[in-house]
């Protein structure tokens, strides 16, 4: 991985912000990378992933205290490179006809 990579996958790894809406992980195979969401405790988020091949996998999702609240945190492990995108739906219970109250996404970039 060159400079410049390091420098993109270090600001990846901002360990306490919630992570943009939009916002470009650039990883590598094997590499772990946490999506945080924001969490009010009035909802459940689900989570849908598009690419062309299997590039990554959700290991798992759990809420973590943070200063001045809690976020969801949402595990992934990149497996190749490739480009992949996760889109997030926030809706009132995990009921998917409910309507979605929130969305957010996160693209990843597997170099």
């Amino acid at each position: 991985m060159n400079q410049q990579m390091k420098t993109a996958d270090a600001a990846d790894d901002r360990s306490s912000l919630i992570t943009s809406d939009g916002y470009t992980f650039h990883t590598s195979p094997g590499k772990m990378e946490i999506v945080r969401l924001p969490q009010d405790g009035k909802g459940m988020w689900s989570a849908h992933g598009y690419a062309e091949k299997d590039i990554f996998r959700m290991l798992d999702s759990r809420d973590e205290p943070v200063s001045g609240g809690v976020i969801h945190a949402v595990r992934f492990q990149m497996l190749e490179s490739g480009n992949g995108k996760v889109v997030f739906e926030k809706r009132a219970s995990n009921n998917p006809e409910d309507p979605v109250t929130q969305v957010l996404s996160v693209n990843f970039m597997v170099h």
